[in-house]
């Protein structure tokens, strides 16, 4: 059986939506991540030895904000995901009515 909600026009307009979803909510998290390394970069410089500020700016820095956009990052992820699924059953239902005669 077809499926209307997937076919031509309106899955590029899904794939549209879907992009920029992904742009403006990884834009708003890199915009904090970019903010947070700043900050967290000044506080490793002003470490007393570099051992402590290269500790600082790990531990304070790259591990929070990495976690950060893997946290960011899961919605779009699952949305992806159940996507690439739609279209595979799109696909398998498009090639079952094809080989009907």
């Amino acid at each position: 059986m077809h499926n209307p909600d997937f076919s031509g026009h309106q899955a590029q307009k899904n794939n549209a939506l879907f992009a920029g979803l992904h742009f403006a909510t990884m834009s708003f998290v890199l915009i904090i991540v970019i903010g947070w390394l700043y900050v967290t970069i000044l506080v490793a410089a002003n470490e007393p030895t570099a051992v402590s500020g290269i500790i600082s700016f790990l531990f304070y820095g790259a591990l929070p904000c990495s976690v950060f956009i893997w946290m960011a990052g899961t919605k779009v992820r699952r949305q992806r995901q159940r996507y690439r699924e739609a279209m595979e059953k799109r696909n398998a239902e498009n090639q079952a009515d094809q080989t009907q005669p």
